[in-house]
């Protein structure tokens, strides 16, 4: 594989959030407003080895379980519970029925926290298929494990891998569809890069000799316009890279061989 073709696509912010509670956060709730901190932490432990948390329970277990530790003494555990939930919502700020004490730990934490969960997906194209490959960015509190890759050629069934990276192999001129998912404790689904319904698609070469690329976008940012990879020659190939940074929410397509799907 001597020429190739290097998308990169880093996806900021956050999940849309549910207004429906995990039943067994909802009994962990209730326990720990009977002041029985035992049975609460025991509720929410369930509720996490359920494997059943969406991204919004994620964030109503840390926090629901960094109060139990605090009411059970266990100002090491809430600390920890606290940092994670910082790490996975940098905007949370608890709210006013919290113990003051939560609330001064909370806010001590998020300087501590160095940025929110990122990730960042590379799809390389070449004559014989597409390698991708996957960053995490500011996870410091180790949330996500495992990272899920999806992938589809043409029409065929999605299939799925768990890791950092995988290769596709498929015919010059073929379509890989593909998104990526990081789960979390509960099997949570904390960050994407696309999704089935609208994943990223990347185009086998056809030839050693990648064809141009043209990347247009929307941003909040007004430098943000047009972005164009340079090339760069390698032996008698030319290897094109483009770097695209920003939200899925900007509206992002790329062009020939690779683009956005619909």
């Amino acid at each position: 594989m001597s020429s190739a073709v290097l998308v990169t696509v880093l996806v900021l912010g956050t999940l849309p959030t549910s207004a429906l509670a995990h039943p067994l956060i909802d009994r962990a709730r209730g326990f720990y407003e009977q002041a029985e901190f035992t049975r609460a932490y025991e509720a929410l432990e369930e509720a996490e080895r359920s494997g059943t948390l969406t991204r919004a329970d994620l964030v109503d277990l840390l926090a629901q379980r960094a109060l139990v530790h605090f009411a059970r003494g266990n100002q090491g555990s809430m600390r920890t519970d606290l940092a994670r939930l910082l790490s996975l919502e940098p905007g949370y700020r608890g709210n006013p029925e919290q113990p003051p004490s939560v609330l001064r730990v909370l806010e001590q934490l998020r300087g501590e926290v160095d940025r929110p969960i990122d990730l960042a997906a590379h799809a390389r194209a070449y004559s014989e298929g597409v390698e991708l490959t996957v960053e995490v960015v500011g996870d410091s509190q180790g949330l996500i494990d495992p990272l899920r890759i999806h992938t589809r050629v043409e029409e065929e069934p999605w299939e799925s891998r768990e890791g950092t990276s995988t290769v596709v192999n498929a015919d010059a001129g073929a379509r890989v569809a593909w998104y990526v998912e990081a789960l979390g404790p509960g099997r949570a689904v904390i960050d994407t890069v696309g999704t089935q319904a609208a994943p990223f698609e990347t185009r086998v070469l056809i030839s050693e000799i990648a064809p141009p690329i043209v990347v247009t976008g929307e941003s909040d940012f007004p430098w943000w316009t047009v972005a164009v990879g340079g090339a760069v020659l390698i032996g008698a190939g030319v290897v094109l890279l483009v770097l695209l940074i920003g939200n899925e929410a900007d509206g992002f397509v790329v062009q020939s061989p690779t683009r956005g799907m619909p």
